[in-house]
């Protein structure tokens, strides 16, 4: 799924810009942005580094690097989704200024979205544990100061 997510982004206008990671002269990662006009909020969509190039600070200078490029086009406000479980891609946006708007608990029996303040209220209605069968997504957004 990724891989036809990212051909598409490089192919087709799909994604406004792809910022392409270089080590040693190969690809090591990308960041896909996309531009919400009728918002003026920019979107970084999908994030990858290689395994090769992890911890070696592409993954935080792409993004940086898309940071500028979206204030470059007038858009100085910046939005990002991400597993609730990954917990190295939230920490990675929140030390490139991002601050966690909201975490969402998508239940996969019905595909209803709980928000953060609807998780008690839903465990206690289930009696079941709804982590167990669903997928949370974080939210986090960027504000140029």
């Amino acid at each position: 799924m990724y891989q036809i997510w990212l051909r598409k982004s490089l192919a087709t206008d799909y994604a406004d810009t792809v910022v392409v990671a270089d080590l040693d002269g190969l690809p090591a990662g990308y960041v896909t942005c996309h531009l919400n006009s009728p918002a003026g909020e920019g979107n970084i969509g999908l994030a990858g580094v290689a395994e090769s190039a992890r911890g070696k600070g592409c993954a935080r200078d792409m993004v940086l690097r898309a940071l500028k490029w979206f204030h470059e086009k007038g858009f100085d406000r910046c939005n990002v989704v991400t597993e609730g479980r990954n917990i190295p891609a939230q920490r990675l946006y929140q030390r490139c200024g991002f601050v966690t708007r909201s975490v969402e608990l998508w239940s996969t029996s019905g595909l209803q979205c709980l928000t953060n303040r609807d998780w008690p209220s839903q465990l206690r209605k289930d009696n079941d544990d709804p982590i167990s069968h669903s997928l949370q997504q974080a939210n986090l957004s960027w504000l140029r100061n």
